[in-house]
């Protein structure tokens, strides 16, 4: 399964996923220029050695946030054997999804349970967890290269490629330098096939060492895959019985040409060529800040346009998991210093200073079930999709025939919104809790009103694109069909979604 992005477009609008960097513990040994070999074919003993640490996925999800319902399947592989950890997508695992079920496929056809362990705040990166005892027939787990890759370098996958077990695929390095998902990931893009269910695949080099992970394609000729370093630095902590550190400013960069960097953002022409023979491998790339997350500490200080030089006086050059690294060991290190920029603006150099945040503390990891719909916080991707500010109450997968059912504007051919609670009966909403808090009052007195904001689309006269996100209005009618409303909690100490009711027995 492949990470479907949300896409606000005139002619539609389809819901579903994605989307890090932990601070490395392991990953930090030098990454040397990896040489170019030829590789005609993985052999026979290289592929079912390769084939014994790789699973295949079926998750079924019954309740989320913003990601996909329903059952689907992927790719993951066996990462930490002793302590049963498999590692996949972000996306496969739906990150948000509550009462979901996870069915792993072993190499021999066994097929065992696993359950959600982990998944990044911004990357598309997770862990399932596993019985070790369950992996006895598997003898081995993957062994990772850190090596910089090069263009035109041979790899090959093995994954769940067109809903088929175990299927090898073999292609080329396109090129390293690329970034993908609503929040940005570092990833290289490699000619080959990876057509539906071969995400979470890991990507082998010529060595048979893993390189990367399949994290999103969309044509029968490339792919895209994330540096495999991203999920081992969060291995190291979860091996050191700790929480993976993830921090961030809240900037969101793309990659930009230096080309155009000095015909449109006035980048000093003298710069550029300097920058060039430092990072002579960036295909003539560097980062430029393509935006700022509202309610972020870089809101302040960081401005659209700004291309990034370093960060804590280390050079990142276009790579964007080392802004990540340096930014997350940082404030390891120390907590209460601010990071300081160096970046370009219109041509002039700046030194700027911006504090960091906790990416865990904005993860959601709570949901209210209600009248057929469900309700949660945003975290930093609703924040960008839609420019809310602060933790704003979204409703979304609002089930037909539900008490909200044709009273939210839904993102078409779906069930999902992009809508966000203003007050209830002239309550202010904030929070999870303020909504648990009237849930009561809600099912008692069973008509009430809610004041809200469309940050989606919906159609209007003439099924023409409407986008207006002003405040509205709308009553509802509470329906005890509907069923009883929950609340569902994830323990990061568990790994499980509690479910708890709200109304007292």
């Amino acid at each position: 399964m492949f990470k479907i992005l949300f896409s606000l477009k005139i002619l539609g609008c389809i819901v579903c996923l994605i989307t890090g960097v932990s601070s490395p513990v392991i990953a930090n040994a030098p990454r040397p220029q990896a040489p170019v070999v030829g590789l005609d074919s993985p052999s026979r003993s290289q592929i079912k050695s390769s084939q014994e640490f790789i699973v295949s996925i079926k998750v079924r999800s019954a309740v989320t946030a913003y990601s996909a319902e329903g059952s689907f399947f992927g790719t993951g592989c066996v990462i930490d054997k002793k302590n049963g950890l498999l590692l996949t997508n972000a996306h496969v695992t739906g990150v948000d999804n509550v009462a979901a079920s996870y069915e792993v496929t072993l190499h021999n056809g066994k097929e065992i349970k696993a359950q959600l362990f982990y998944f990044d705040p911004w990357h598309d990166f997770a862990f399932l967890k596993v019985d070790p005892a369950d992996l006895h027939d598997v003898h081995s787990e993957m062994q990772p290269s850190f090596d910089t890759v090069a263009s035109g370098e041979p790899v090959y996958i093995i994954g769940k490629n067109e809903n088929k077990h175990f299927s090898v695929q073999t292609g080329t390095i396109a090129n390293y330098y690329e970034s993908s998902g609503t929040l940005p990931n570092q990833v290289f893009r490699i000619s080959l096939n990876a057509q539906g269910g071969a995400s979470g695949s890991p990507v082998f080099n010529n060595a048979g060492k893993v390189i990367g992970l399949v994290h999103a394609s969309n044509t029968l000729t490339s792919a895209l895959a994330l540096p495999i370093a991203y999920a081992y630095d969060a291995l190291a902590y979860f091996q050191q019985n700790k929480k993976p550190a993830r921090s961030s400013t809240g900037i969101v960069v793309e990659y930009l040409s230096l080309d155009d960097a000095v015909r449109f953002y006035s980048f000093p022409s003298k710069m550029a060529e300097e920058y060039l023979k430092k990072f002579p491998d960036s295909f003539n790339r560097i980062l430029i800040v393509q935006s700022v997350l509202v309610g972020t500490p870089a809101e302040k200080f960081i401005q659209v346009g700004d291309v990034i030089i370093s960060i804590n006086g280390v050079e990142v050059g276009p790579d964007l998991y080392k802004m990540d690294k340096v930014i997350n060991e940082a404030i390891l290190k120390t907590p209460d210093k601010p990071i300081e920029l160096k970046i370009i603006r219109i041509g002039e150099e700046k030194m700027i200073q911006v504090a960091a945040y906790d990416l865990s503390s904005r993860k959601i990891n709570k949901l209210v079930s209600f009248g057929g719909a469900i309700f949660y916080e945003a975290d930093d991707t609703i924040i960008y999709r839609t420019g809310v500010i602060g933790h704003r109450v979204f409703i979304t997968n609002i089930r037909a025939g539900s008490s909200f059912f044709e009273k939210m504007p839904v993102l078409p051919s779906t069930t999902s919104a992009l809508v966000a609670i203003s007050n209830i009966n002239g309550k202010q909403i904030q929070t999870l809790d303020d909504i648990v808090a009237i849930i009561p009052t809600l099912i008692k007195q069973q008509d009430f009103h809610m004041v809200f904001h469309n940050y989606g689309v919906d159609f209007g006269f003439n099924n023409s694109p409407v986008f207006s996100q002003g405040p509205r209005i709308q009553h509802i009618s509470y329906n005890r069909s509907d069923g009883l409303p929950e609340i569902y909690k994830f323990n990061d100490k568990t790994h499980e979604w509690a479910v708890d009711p709200i109304l007292e027995n």
